[in-house]
């Protein structure tokens, strides 16, 4: 039976550091896990607060920064608000798709 793919869905603005962390570790998981697609959703500056102002209003009152995180099912990108970077880090930690890691210096 085939298991069933999940979408990550990172939404933010491009010039904000914690979005692109959570790009790029999207995109590891995606390209390292089959049962994993991504969708990575990059809006201006402007329209990303216009967006999370609207989003907060109706489904999460606390979140209020760059980026967005979601899980979802296909066909339900924003099935399931993960949070910002640091909520989206720890998920990929606490769900083994991300290991810990440190510079090693030769």
């Amino acid at each position: 039976m085939r298991k069933m793919v999940q979408t990550i869905t990172v939404v933010g603005y491009p010039s904000c550091g914690y979005y692109q962390m959570s790009a790029t570790l999207a995109t590891q998981i995606c390209a390292a896990n089959s049962e994993y697609k991504l969708n990575l959703v990059p809006k201006p500056a402007t329209q990303y607060r216009k967006w999370v102002t609207e989003f907060t209003s109706t489904v999460e009152k606390h979140h209020t920064s760059s980026p967005s995180v979601f899980i979802g099912n296909e066909g339900k990108d924003y099935e399931k608000f993960i949070g910002g970077n640091d909520n989206f880090q720890s998920w990929a930690r606490n769900n083994g798709l991300k290991k810990g890691g440190a510079c090693i210096i030769l």
